[in-house]
């Protein structure tokens, strides 16, 4: 006399789970008492007492533990789903970090948040020397009106793509 109502747990589309709510009333028929009785070495009688003592939960209670289960599974997913995007994150930090490029994180006053292997070796600043800097100050003083002009294109939203353009390392030397 079980009842099973079963909720896949969902991340990323994809089905990693489920979570399963078993509920129903105990047997009652002389032939199952009987089996149970002798499967796990009990008296028939006292298995009887058992489930004449039962209290069927009402159907209100299952309901709501349908939906404190349905909202569980949602929750897992989301938990595989932000588990799977940490790592991924994690992933592409030390591509970015490691790259032979020079990648830069600037808010929009141009201060220096984040600053990789690729740019300390191109520009010559270590990374705690970059992150007190703005990075207009990687900028020749020719171009800095052209690095106004980018900012306000991504203020913008615009994607900019393949600038050609020239930054000054720390000795000076324009690239």
């Amino acid at each position: 006399g079980i009842r099973l109502f079963a909720a896949p747990i969902s991340a990323s589309d994809e089905i990693v789970g489920c979570i399963n709510l078993g509920y129903g009333d105990p047997p009652r028929a002389s032939d199952k008492l009987q089996e149970i009785a002798s499967k796990y070495r009990v008296s028939v009688d006292e298995l009887r007492e058992t489930a004449d003592s039962y209290e069927p939960r009402p159907a209100f209670l299952i309901d709501i533990a349908r939906n404190r289960l349905l909202s569980s599974a949602r929750l897992m997913g989301e938990m595989v789903e932000r588990k799977r995007a940490e790592r991924e994150l994690r992933r592409l930090a030390t591509v970015v970090t490691d790259s032979n490029d020079a990648i830069t994180v600037q808010n929009l006053d141009g201060r220096i948040l984040a600053w990789n292997r690729g740019a300390e070796r191109i520009y010559g600043y270590t990374e705690q020397e970059a992150l007190g800097m703005n990075s207009r100050e990687l900028v020749p003083e020719p171009r800095r009106s052209e690095a106004n002009h980018l900012v306000d294109q991504i203020r913008s939203d615009e994607l900019v793509e393949s600038l050609e353009t020239q930054r000054q390392t720390k000795d000076g030397r324009v690239l």
